[in-house]
């Protein structure tokens, strides 16, 4: 019965957690996730994000990409700007020409992969057990 309970308190933690609303910079395709540091262009001080931490935008529903549906990110909230940071300024650290928009994303909003992009290599993997467990058996 704790078991049971430890399992179900750890899955309700884990949809919590990515539930939340979190903060990323909004770019041209991209919400980048990961904030690396600042960057100062004149007098602002713009924030940096990791360029390999990022979720791309679906441009309809049908898209192979993995990530947030390009309308429901492009009408996350701008985070209003700070004394340091008026225009709500943000890069990624590759590209500081590329100048974003601090927003308040929702992980929750991400669409994950379907199987049908990955089944080759399920396929492929099942096979090589297989031939692997026949020969071995063969042996025996």
């Amino acid at each position: 019965m704790m078991k049971i309970f430890a399992i179900t308190l750890v899955a309700i933690l884990g949809i919590l957690h990515s539930a939340r609303a979190q903060v990323g910079c909004r770019t041209g395709d991209y919400i980048y996730i990961t904030a690396n540091g600042t960057y100062f262009d004149g007098g602002s001080a713009v924030i940096k994000f990791n360029a390999t931490d990022r979720i791309i935008k679906r441009n309809f529903a049908a898209d192979p990409n993995c990530g947030i549906n390009r309308n429901t990110a492009d009408s996350y909230p701008v985070i209003p700007g700070t004394p340091l940071n008026p225009d709500s300024k943000c890069v990624s650290d590759i590209n500081l020409n590329d100048e974003g928009k601090l927003v308040i994303y929702n992980n929750a909003d991400k669409i994950n992969c379907s199987i049908d992009g990955n089944v080759i290599f399920l396929v492929g993997s099942a096979s090589f057990i297989g031939i692997n467990f026949l020969r071995k058996r063969r042996m025996a």
